[in-house]
């Protein structure tokens, strides 16, 4: 198999949003928006870019963006760790073949039982997780399953016999 050739991305982000920002006309960069969705005036600073606007900077300021990227995760979860875990893999060439439809989340934890919840914009110990059982195998259907975050961390890339072993520690054998 052929593997892809990674280009170093460290610099490029931001010299590509220097380069938008030196696309703004200085009287907008030092000027006010009203955000789309408060209706709030705001310093551009305050907006982000987005050179798909004739200004180039978004509709909406930061503070409305997260708050509407939060409830688009928290109503779209598959969709949310579906994306994450492509984007992730992508990065660390792992293999990735799963369809959103391929995820399925329970209500509770298949390992520790405990009710499964989404954290605010950050992962909590009963935060849903896409977990590879073989992590060797990627993110390929029939390998994953949707397990707490908590169950995911104490289990990380462990085998069998790892968790053998300290199960054996843990017992005072």
């Amino acid at each position: 198999m052929l593997k892809k050739k990674k280009i170093p991305q460290i610099n490029y982000d931001k010299h590509l949003r220097d380069e938008r920002r030196k696309k703004l006309k200085p009287h907008e960069s030092d000027g006010e928006k009203v955000c789309k969705e408060c209706q709030s005036s705001k310093h551009v600073t305050e907006f982000s870019i987005d050179m798909a606007y004739s200004d180039g900077l978004a509709n909406k300021c930061k503070l409305c963006l997260n708050k509407s990227s939060k409830e688009y995760r928290r109503s779209n979860v598959e969709q949310a760790l579906w994306s994450s875990r492509k984007y992730w893999a992508n990065k660390n060439d792992v293999k990735f073949d799963l369809k959103i439809s391929d995820i399925v989340i329970p209500a509770f934890c298949p390992i520790l039982g405990i009710k499964l919840e989404t954290g605010d914009h950050k992962s909590v110990e009963s935060s849903p997780t896409l977990d590879r059982k073989i992590p060797s195998l990627g993110y390929v259907k029939g390998n994953v399953e949707v397990i707490s975050h908590k169950a995911n961390r104490m289990k990380s890339d462990m085998t069998v016999s790892d968790v053998e072993s300290l199960l054996k520690y843990m017992k005072g054998n």
